[in-house]
């Protein structure tokens, strides 16, 4: 533990929270992506399928 100047005990390593920040971070990013598909869903689908009868 490192004890600054105003007495307070700060761990060394902050690994732990940095995992925290990752996975709130990956958490954020799949609810994007979700909301996203979930929104134009619809319009993937049939841009899918333009490209299937194209082929």
């Amino acid at each position: 533990m490192v004890t600054p100047a105003g007495g307070r005990s700060f761990p060394e390593s902050e690994t732990g929270g940095t995992a925290v920040e990752y996975s709130l971070l990956v958490a954020f990013i799949a609810t994007v992506i979700i909301s996203a598909v979930q929104v134009l869903g619809d319009q993937l689908i049939l841009g899918f399928q333009a490209v299937i009868d194209l082929l």
